[in-house]
């Protein structure tokens, strides 16, 4: 197995998709530190490059706050309502549980700072989501830049990593790891020399993130008073620290705005989401509460979605394709049966909606926005559109089992920046296809 895509400076500096390619990595305009590994990928088109005495250093245009304190740690926080019981006592040892938080600002936020005189007050509030995800860097990719960067009312995306197990750390425990106000208010007056008001309007976990989620809302880690929805991205299990309908419960008592619940559920269960049984893979919560969920924001159309999976797949392997990380054949042997995959890709080509457009359900779109944009494309619809079907299915079969070509070069070159195993390609692709429905405040 190659783990070309799981380097940690390919994922702070590296494109995983076309929108946000930008130039090849090449020594003049790439660090010395894992060029070997990063030779002739392209760079991120929000990475950027200087030579400073003969050695070139790369910067990501997101504000990285290191090595924070997690405040959902009881050792760091003894004021929490809901201690949870998993988090490093130690914290003292190899600066346990801190953790890289990433800040990125829309160019309306950039914007706003240049236009303001030196000693101007800053007074419309940045809208801050904060998505909890895995420990992984999440920003490159899932490519969450290109969701954010036009946003023109002040948008702020701020990403908490969460424990995951089985990492070089020496924990086998997940945990759950949280933000509070006055880490945000520092780093913002940091970063813009001047105090910046803001207020959180979203809350998302995904993955582990969950964790995250839960325990920032039920100890009130920053306001809750502006927030206006929770997403949840195949996390949505009936309790990670706290319970989740009591986080959801002290949420909606706390925020002024009727905060909508948005959860979708493409991997089903267990190990993804809380689900109603082994044969009814729904989610849990939405049944056992109902009148704690609006049924249009469940979004479960897309669960085990052969053609979602092919149209997430499609993207990540072009990509690699750029990057000569794979290549694509003429055509492959397989069961007997020649598979023509060059012309697969052809096909696709040919249908594939650009990313940041496809509505996964249009019930829970126009919920949240009203109407819907005019360049957007309904998934179902697309999906089962005659003459896309036929290309959409033949391509899936590229993708529909563990030996298949498209999700073997997947994982065996680790293109989503870890070794997973086939499956995790319905839940890991999740957020590149569909995080700028809601993410977005």
């Amino acid at each position: 197995m190659s783990a070309y895509r799981s380097d940690i400076n390919t994922l702070l500096f590296d494109a995983f998709y076309a929108d946000e390619a930008g130039v090849k990595n090449e020594l003049s305009n790439t660090q010395a530190q894992g060029f070997k590994q990063r030779k002739g990928f392209t760079k991120n088109r929000f990475t950027s490059f200087k030579s400073v005495a003969s050695v070139v250093q790369e910067t990501m245009r997101d504000f990285v706050a290191p090595n924070l304190a997690n405040m959902a740690n009881p050792a760091f926080n003894s004021g929490l309502k809901y201690k949870q019981t998993v988090a490093p006592k130690e914290i003292d040892k190899d600066k346990r549980d801190r953790w890289d938080v990433h800040v990125f600002f829309s160019d309306s936020v950039h914007a706003m700072s240049k236009q303001l005189a030196d000693e101007a007050v800053w007074t419309s509030p940045l809208q801050v989501s904060i998505l909890y995800g895995s420990e992984l860097p999440e920003l490159a990719r899932n490519g969450l830049r290109t969701f954010f960067e036009l946003q023109k009312n002040l948008q702020t995306l701020v990403v908490v990593p969460n424990r995951e197990p089985g990492t070089a750390r020496d924990d086998q425990d997940r945990w759950g790891v949280g933000i509070d106000e006055s880490q945000l208010t520092a780093r913002f007056e940091k970063y813009f020399r001047r105090k910046v008001p803001f207020e959180v309007v979203v809350l998302a976990g995904f993955s582990t993130g969950a964790f995250g989620l839960n325990l920032t809302i039920v100890n009130e880690l920053v306001a809750l008073d502006a927030v206006k929805r929770v997403v949840f991205y195949d996390c949505l299990y009936a309790q990670v620290g706290p319970k989740t309908i009591d986080a959801l419960r002290y949420l909606k008592r706390h925020s002024n705005q009727q905060p909508l619940i948005i959860a979708y559920n493409t991997s089903g269960g267990p190990s993804a989401n809380s689900v109603v049984s082994d044969t009814d893979q729904r989610l849990s919560l939405p049944q056992t509460f109902p009148l704690e969920f609006n049924a249009n924001c469940i979004v479960e159309n897309i669960r085990h979605s052969a053609s979602l999976r092919a149209l997430t797949c499609y993207r990540l392997l072009l990509q690699a394709a750029a990057d000569n990380i794979i290549a694509i054949p003429k055509e492959i042997k397989r069961a007997g049966q020649i598979v023509p995959i060059f012309q697969k890709f052809v096909e696709m080509a040919k249908i594939v909606p650009e990313r940041g457009s496809v509505v996964s359900r249009e019930e829970c779109y126009k919920q949240v926005h009203g109407s819907l944009r005019q360049d957007s494309v309904i998934f179902d619809k697309w999906a089962t559109n005659p003459s896309n079907k036929k290309i959409i299915d033949s391509f899936a079969q590229l993708c529909n089992a563990s030996d298949a070509w498209g999700v073997k070069s997947i994982w065996d070159n680790q293109l989503p920046g870890w070794a997973g195993v086939f499956g995790s390609e319905k839940h890991d692709l999740l957020l590149p296809e569909f995080a700028w429905e809601y993410l977005p405040g």
